[in-house]
């Protein structure tokens, strides 16, 4: 509290640190110097990261109650905006989102290197299939099979993305 007070670490990263100590115990939050430099030096939302790696490793069960709470909220969904847009939002615990992020990074870019010039309706006839397969087998590991056939439209999106970061470079 006299850290906060003196100004030496944010609200935010005192909430974190309170957390810790719920989840682990004072004893050990007050006797790792490092956890509390580091709530000292980082910004909120890389201290929050630190702090819930650090929690995990030191929680009975490895932070595998913390997994499978955020897996339980996994959720993918897709609607159409009144626009006309294709609109995607999805959640997912972090391995599962790390997954999904790789896969359809690499995809953009095997796009991108695969056309210098703006997409034609052929070219997205071929390559959005492939997205949408990339994406559609990619979440149907992570995310409940209600909500996988949405992701194929992510693939226009990333079609038209990666254009459109050519273009500008």
């Amino acid at each position: 509290q006299d850290a906060v007070e003196e100004g030496r670490i944010s609200a935010a990263n005192a909430r974190r640190l309170a957390d810790a100590l719920d989840k682990t115990s004072a004893g050990e939050v007050e006797s790792d110097g490092e956890l509390l430099a580091k709530a000292e030096s980082l910004p909120a939302d890389r201290f929050a990261k630190e702090a819930k790696r650090w929690t995990a490793e030191r929680q009975a069960d490895g932070g595998e109650a913390e997994f499978r709470r955020l897996r339980a909220r996994r959720a993918v969904r897709v609607w159409d905006g009144d626009d006309g847009m294709v609109h995607l939002y999805g959640q997912f615990d972090p391995v599962s989102g790390r997954r999904i992020r790789s896969r359809l990074n690499k995809e953009a870019h095997r796009l991108l290197d695969a056309t210098t010039s703006r997409p034609t309706a052929a070219v997205l006839a071929t390559t959005v299939p492939a997205v949408s397969s990339t994406a559609t087998r990619t979440a149907s590991a992570a995310a409940p099979a209600s909500a996988v056939p949405g992701l194929a439209a992510a693939g226009v999106a990333l079609c038209s993305s990666a254009w459109l970061m050519r273009s500008r470079t």
